[in-house]
């Protein structure tokens, strides 16, 4: 008898792990661009009349960043990660200037993402 509550104890700890594991999620800072970029896709998917300056920004509590917005409208988006997901990229692409706190310039020519092109002489007639 014993044997089935070890038995019944370990199914159920396995199942609250995995349900940690795949859906308990943590906020995810926001840039201002972002919050910006993800306003606009809003106002254009639903119509919204009001103007970004009727926007409230949503802060984290614990680190004061941006983790999302509220419209006017009712309409709010929050930023969120499951908490086993790897953060995102060091650099972002909707950044308006490029992390240069290491000193290296991501989006440079030459890099991965845009490699060097040789031009090629157009012979003019």
């Amino acid at each position: 008898m014993l044997e089935y509550f070890a038995w019944a104890f370990w199914f159920l700890f396995g199942a609250c792990l995995f349900w940690f594991l795949t859906r308990a999620k943590k906020s995810e800072p926001l840039t201002l661009d972002e919050a910006v970029i993800l306003w606009k896709i809003h106002r254009l998917e639903t119509d919204c009349k009001y103007l970004i300056s009727k926007v409230e920004l949503i802060t984290d509590k614990h680190s004061k960043e941006i983790s999302g917005f509220k419209c006017a409208c009712g309409y709010s988006y929050t930023s969120s990660r499951l908490l086993v997901q790897r953060r995102a990229c060091k650099y972002n692409m909707f950044a308006s200037s490029p992390d240069t706190q290491n000193g290296d310039i991501p989006f440079e020519r030459g890099s991965l993402m845009f490699p060097k092109v040789k031009k090629k002489a157009i012979a003019r007639d």
